[in-house]
């Protein structure tokens, strides 16, 4: 006697969000399609040998996996039934493209978020002015890029204006906020 599953194993549904270039903060949704042989195990791997497992769970009418804070690349997705039976399918993570300008950072020197990085700006050409809340200007840069950033120069603490044409693009004008905090 051979034992097999009932029907075919796969993925009903796969869905993806984006994440940015810089922070793992993509998704996976994964909607197992059945095959009759419970449980459901569902992992991804990819090229930098990053991976993740879980067991599929079931809502009321499906076996769904979700997976969390994963980075942009290509990955491999597998889904495995009680018996073996194992398929697999290729899973893209795509960037965010979308220019993401902060409204806070704190040059205190303890490493993280210590200038103002403006998410996905191009390598050179953008022009940033920043000014207090009275119009005067504190900082300018007529080709601010990731290796050119703000740091808050002796400024002090509080709420700063800016004006960011991108190269070839938009313009952004806002607020951010500079917080050192106190220091022990």
């Amino acid at each position: 006697t051979i034992v097999g599953p009932a029907t075919a194993l796969g993925f009903t549904s796969v869905t993806t969000t984006l994440s940015f270039p810089d922070q793992p903060t993509g998704s996976m949704q994964i909607v197992v399609q059945e095959s009759g042989e419970e449980d459901y195990e569902v992992w991804f791997v990819n090229n930098n040998f990053e991976s993740d497992t879980l067991v599929a769970a079931r809502n009321p009418v499906q076996f769904e996996a979700a997976f969390t804070s994963i980075a942009t690349g290509t990955y491999t997705l597998y889904v495995r039934d009680a018996l073996g039976c194992e398929v697999e399918q290729e899973v893209i993570i795509s960037i965010d493209p979308e220019v993401f300008v902060p409204n806070i950072f704190t040059p205190n020197n303890d490493g993280v978020n210590e200038q103002f990085y403006v998410r996905n700006l191009p390598s050179s050409g953008s022009k940033l002015s920043i000014t207090n809340r009275w119009g005067k200007e504190v900082f300018s840069s007529g080709n601010y890029s990731p290796e050119n950033l703000w740091d808050g120069g002796g400024s002090p603490d509080g709420v700063y204006y800016y004006r960011l044409q991108i190269s070839g693009g938009d313009t952004y004008t806002g607020w951010v906020e500079i917080l050192r905090g106190s220091r022990p």
